[in-house]
């Protein structure tokens, strides 16, 4: 049986390893092809690449989404919550801290507004996405992880 705490923890798990992971490989890969995330308009005037800001915008996307939609889906096919409350406690409880980590990191790194606002951005649709999918999925249905097998009637295939 999965609880409202282990939820929400299992969710900035997943969250913070997948963010985490993303993050260091879109900057090794900028560093390995020796690419510059800000393009130089001359002067004192940069722009960042937009490739540099989707890549991370994807990755928060993607960590928000995997997050929280494993952590309110467990609460759903537990029975601990219904959809609604289960996603909107794993979805706060998880959006709240990784924009927090995000400004933080802001401040630490000194990234720019626009990569701030690309992280932020990507958090919050992968947020909204787990909710859309998380409220409109079937918990009912066999899922082929989660939940053990059950035989019919106790019998093995062999005695059918």
């Amino acid at each position: 049986m999965i609880t409202r705490p282990v939820a929400v923890a299992r969710s900035l798990i997943v969250a913070g390893v997948i963010w985490g992971v993303g993050a260091l490989v879109v900057v090794t890969l900028f560093g390995l092809f020796g690419a510059s995330a800000t393009i130089d308009l001359g002067g004192q005037h940069d722009r960042v690449q937009v490739v540099w800001l989707g890549a991370h915008a994807f990755v928060a996307c993607l960590a928000s989404l995997v997050g929280v939609t494993l952590g309110a889906s467990a609460l759903t096919r537990a029975g601990v919550a219904d959809r609604a409350p289960a996603v909107t406690l794993v979805g706060l409880a998880t959006l709240a801290p990784t924009a927090a980590t995000a400004l933080v990191w802001s401040a630490v790194v000194d990234l720019s507004g626009s990569t701030l606002l690309a992280l932020l951005v990507g958090l919050a649709i992968g947020t909204a996405g787990a909710t859309i999918f998380v409220s409109h999925s079937d918990h009912d249905a066999d899922l082929p992880y989660g939940r053990p097998a059950t035989r019919g009637a106790g019998r093995s295939w062999s005695s059918r």
